[in-house]
């Protein structure tokens, strides 16, 4: 067989939601709560939500409500809203083809979300980005998004993100026919999903571990994890998912040449192409009913299916020719774009280290002012204790002498006091001066009696 469905499968369904029974009912319950909603965040989210609902059956309405979503969400200034809003346009475009409009809308998403650091919408980016860089035939820029959406997931320690971006890395393995490494990828990736019991991510990975096998060549490992994986999409009511499957069924029992099996599971996997209108799909599975029927030799059969081949062929190549141009376009564009902002951001980074010295400049100037204060404050505080202790020292001193000058004055009043009274005493115990000289001279007489003649 010519191609292999299992890339398509791989990446697919990162966007899509599984379709259910109760799909008509919930698109029924959100118009019914439009009709009576308010101009607020919660209808951008109910107008949002409804977009996705629609996806699958009526992507051109989906687009329309989803742009209604963002639209209210601008006016409102709500940035998450705004950020989702271009998130799911982004899906729907790349639904379309329109890998330049996704990848557009997927940048303006992620720009918002990291300004707002929303982990959560930074991740969805990073994985959307991602896969439409792979659908661009640029492995490396594909690989490095999603490296990033796995190193920010571990940051989060979220192990359902984490196990969602290994398998999307083994996936893109795959498409390199790194198989052995793409095996490993996807088995970490379902350990993690059946460890959280995601039913559906443990049924992609189990399809995707058969698509491995099939490639290479081990048919009865790859038709045992292709049922197991169609067994549960059954259960699930995943639609998308079945006919998939069904056409990777259909392709492994056509390289064992069992051709009434490979017939049948083609033919279901058609059945819901064409109801979707699904081109590729459909040429892809027209072309394979052709050469089986050719291969079992059956000419009428195999011309029929290959008109339908060429026919479905045909329009998708007007598709994607305008889908080559628009990539092309966008591919020069993107790069002109990363250019500029390169520049841009230079410049910011100039203007962003010039404030900063500027900043440094003020605070070391603020800082060595400061610290010249605090030196001044330091000696005037230091010359004002000195002069308070001087002037203590001055005053115990002072205090000193009047004591002591107080104690000499009261040992002089008592000498003096002491003298006045010895004066006193001695007055009163001593005969007077008079009576003194009298006596003397009188001495003096009796003791010399020329003397008292001469005086004769």
């Amino acid at each position: 067989m010519k191609r292999v469905a299992a890339l398509v499968f791989s990446f697919l369904f990162i966007h899509c939601a599984a379709q259910n029974n109760s799909q008509g009912t919930v698109i029924d319950s959100m118009k019914a709560i439009l009709y009576a909603a308010k101009e607020d965040t919660n209808k951008v989210k109910t107008l949002n939500n409804l977009s996705w609902e629609l996806k699958q059956n009526n992507l051109d309405t989906a687009i329309a409500v989803c742009r209604q979503a963002l639209k209210l969400a601008e006016q409102l200034k709500w940035q998450k809203g705004i950020a989702s809003s271009h998130r799911k346009l982004g899906v729907f475009n790349w639904l379309k083809g329109d890998y330049s409009g996704a990848l557009q809308c997927y940048f303006d998403a992620l720009k918002i979300n990291e300004a707002q650091d929303d982990k959560s919408g930074m991740f969805a980016s990073y994985q959307n980005i991602a896969i439409i860089y792979n659908d661009l035939k640029q492995p490396k820029k594909s690989m490095h998004y999603y490296k990033m959406a796995l190193t920010l997931a571990e940051k989060m320690k979220d192990k359902s993100r984490v196990g969602l971006t290994l398998g999307n890395i083994a996936g893109l393995y795959q498409s390199q026919k790194q198989f052995d490494t793409a095996l490993v990828f996807y088995e970490k990736a379902l350990a993690i999903e059946e460890e959280l019991g995601n039913k559906n991510e443990i049924a992609r990975e189990i399809g995707n571990i058969g698509n491995v096998y099939s490639a290479q060549n081990k048919h009865a490992k790859a038709l045992e994890y292709a049922f197991r994986a169609l067994k549960m999409f059954e259960e699930l009511g995943d639609e998308w998912s079945v006919t998939l499957n069904q056409g990777n069924i259909g392709i492994i029992y056509g390289k064992m040449k069992n051709h009434r099996e490979s017939e049948k599971y083609f033919y279901k996997a058609l059945t819901f192409a064409v109801k979707m209108n699904a081109l590729d799909y459909i040429k892809q599975y027209e072309s394979q009913l052709s050469e089986l029927y050719e291969e079992t030799g059956r000419p009428a059969l195999a011309l029929l299916h290959y008109k339908k081949h060429i026919a479905a062929r045909d329009s998708l190549y007007n598709e994607e020719n305008l889908r080559n141009e628009t990539q092309t376009e966008m591919n020069f564009e993107f790069d002109k774009k990363q250019s500029l902002l390169k520049v841009e951001n230079e410049k910011q980074a100039a203007v962003a280290e010039e404030s900063l010295k500027r900043e440094r400049l003020r605070r070391n100037y603020l800082i060595a002012g400061f610290i010249v204060v605090l030196i001044f404050s330091l000696f005037i505080l230091k010359a004002y204790r000195q002069k308070r202790k001087a002037h203590y020292i001055i005053s115990e001193q002072k205090k000193q002498v009047e004591n002591k000058n107080q104690i000499i004055e009261e040992k002089q009043k008592e000498i003096v006091s002491s003298i006045n009274y010895a004066k006193r005493i001695q007055k009163a115990l001593l005969p007077s001066d008079r009576y003194m000289n009298k006596n003397i001279e009188r001495l003096k007489l009796n003791s010399c009696p020329k003397l008292q003649n001469l005086q004769k």
